[in-house]
């Protein structure tokens, strides 16, 4: 049977590639276009504080792409000495409908009652799971117990702990088949004293399923047999 250690151990290990592969795919926000840059704060001791991105003039709904990804969003230089004492969610408030959709990022990370004493000091992206496409693939409460860095690791995450037991559910499951245009906020907690903490910024992307453009060639073969009825029309009008 493994100890603790060895099972640490194990884990991190098994955390490492996956580290180096989310540290290098943060760019790309998943390969979604990036909608919108929300501002950073200062996040106060013992508080909440939100920041919010306005968003419009969209007609098609949020959809996946082929890698299944439909809403990333990243907290940019965030910061924190003590990372079990943050939790973080989106909102987003639709303009259509009114209804506010809520997304749970990450919940007071780490085992017992405070946490994991390990700081966030980084950027951390979140999206849909996706093993075919390795696409946040690694877990942050796993990261945040056992991972071996002095914080915890930059990189690309999903939003799902089979450690703590809690499932805060996919983008997808969330804000699939949404209008995005409305409100999407950002709020971050720090549930206890002495110690807060700054974000730099956030980034906010999305997909939107598009209707399908014919190929150059089929443009190309309608605009001919428009021509050819025109022809046709003028010869029987004579």
């Amino acid at each position: 049977m493994l100890t603790r250690v060895g099972a640490a151990t194990r884990r991190a290990l098994l955390l490492l590639p996956l580290a180096a592969s989310a540290a290098a795919a943060q760019a790309s926000l998943g390969g979604l276009t990036l909608r919108g840059t929300g501002a950073g704060f200062a996040i106060p001791i013992a508080g909440t504080v939100s920041s919010s991105i306005a968003i419009s003039g969209y007609t098609t709904a949020i959809g996946p792409t082929a890698a299944n990804q439909t809403v990333v969003v990243r907290l940019n230089n965030l910061s924190h000495s003590y990372g079990g004492d943050l939790s973080a969610a989106v909102q987003f408030q639709s303009a259509e409908t009114g209804t506010t959709f809520a997304w749970q990022l990450f919940s007071r990370l780490g085992a017992g009652t405070f946490g994991t004493p390990r700081p966030f000091n980084g950027s951390y992206a979140f999206g849909e799971y996706d093993e075919p496409s390795n696409s946040f693939t690694a877990d942050l409460e796993d990261e945040a117990q056992f991972g071996l860095s002095p914080a915890i690791a930059s990189g690309d995450y999903f939003a799902f702990s089979a450690v703590g037991g809690q499932d805060y559910g996919s983008p997808f499951d969330i804000f699939g088949g949404l209008l995005p245009n409305g409100t999407w906020t950002l709020l971050i907690n720090d549930a206890a004293t002495p110690d807060g903490g700054l974000l730099g910024s956030w980034d906010l992307a999305f997909n939107v399923e598009s209707a399908a453009v014919p190929e150059p060639s089929s443009i190309a073969l309608i605009a001919l047999g428009v021509v050819g009825l025109a022809a046709a029309h003028r010869r029987r009008a004579r």
